[in-house]
């Protein structure tokens, strides 16, 4: 259970490792699903990643941004961008 045959769907992961030193480390893991599941993991890592990050870096310049705030923002952003690629075939 959970096999697929080979060669025939590309792996649907993807992960990400990033560290703001003194202030925070991601550690992410998108798990894709159906057809064109590796499309959404790997929109949403590079998305949520440079949002978290940006929230990070702008916060320490205007005053501190809470890790549950930067993280409810990327979502956001992230779920938009998917949104508003048709190509990804996300239905509401």
């Amino acid at each position: 259970k959970g096999r697929k045959p080979a060669g025939r769907q590309p792996n649907q992961d993807s992960w990400c490792v990033h560290r703001v030193p003194g202030k925070l480390s991601v550690y992410a893991v998108f798990d894709g699903h159906g057809e064109k599941g590796h499309m959404i993991s790997d929109h949403v890592n590079k998305t949520l990643t440079k949002e978290v990050l940006r929230s990070v870096n702008t916060g320490s310049k205007s005053g501190e941004v809470s890790t549950a705030a930067a993280l409810e923002e990327a979502y956001r952003q992230a779920q938009c961008g998917i949104i508003k690629r048709p190509h990804l075939g996300v239905q509401l």
